[in-house]
């Protein structure tokens, strides 16, 4: 299969999104089961650009974070699945796409949670699909996890390593392949603040074709 750059473009978004809703959910099953301390709550709040006030008290902290992730966060990454769904549909199929159509359709009736696991059904979907289709899906996926754990300051070797492994399987004698460079130098060096050159590159790439 051979993919416009347009459409790898959203199918990599669709892979990013998804692994964002999921780790949106996550920080909410942690704050309702009261597993995040305050000094937890602030990291996520310097780190990830939430408006929430990081000098306020952990109750009011966690409820204007909880509020940024109900009513605009989850929100606009549940839209912007759809969005990139609705201009992937030309390569991937029908069942497939009607199984993020009910991502939507389960938030529209304000049950986030159900949304969330839906991503279940449409990641096992979306592992049937062409390998093509699958590859850029996957390089969005693991780019998401590689930038959260570079921009948390957490250990990023694993996220790394599998962001290199779907690298490699994209097509050959193509501009992806200079991602290969560029994160063998940074896993090789340990330099996470490497990013930025994979990152800017990363971009480059998806504005100016392969």
């Amino acid at each position: 299969m051979i993919l416009l750059l347009s459409t790898a473009s959203h199918l990599i978004w669709l892979g990013r999104y998804s692994e964002r809703l999921y780790y949106y959910d996550n920080i909410m099953k942690q704050m309702i089961k009261g597993d995040l301390k305050k000094s937890q709550v602030q990291h996520l709040i310097h780190h990830l650009g939430f408006a929430v006030s990081s000098s306020e008290s952990l109750k009011v902290m966690k409820a204007q974070l909880m509020c940024d992730l109900e009513q605009q966060r989850i929100p606009n990454v549940i839209q912007s699945i759809e969005t990139n769904i609705q201009e992937a549909k030309g390569v991937i199929g029908k069942d497939t796409a009607e199984l993020y159509n009910l991502i939507k359709r389960l938030a529209s009736a304000g049950t986030y949670r159900a949304a969330t696991l839906q991503l279940h059904a449409c990641n096992a979907a979306m592992a049937q699909e062409h390998a093509t289709v699958t590859c850029f899906w996957q390089l969005g996926r693991h780019f998401e996890r590689l930038e959260r754990a570079v921009l948390l300051e957490e250990d990023a070797m694993a996220a790394s390593l599998e962001f290199k492994h779907w690298i490699n399987e994209l097509p050959e004698n193509t501009r992806w392949r200079e991602l290969i460079r560029l994160t063998n130098q940074m896993i090789k060096g340990k330099r996470f603040s490497d990013f930025n050159l994979i990152s800017q590159e990363f971009y480059i790439i998806l504005r100016q074709g392969v």
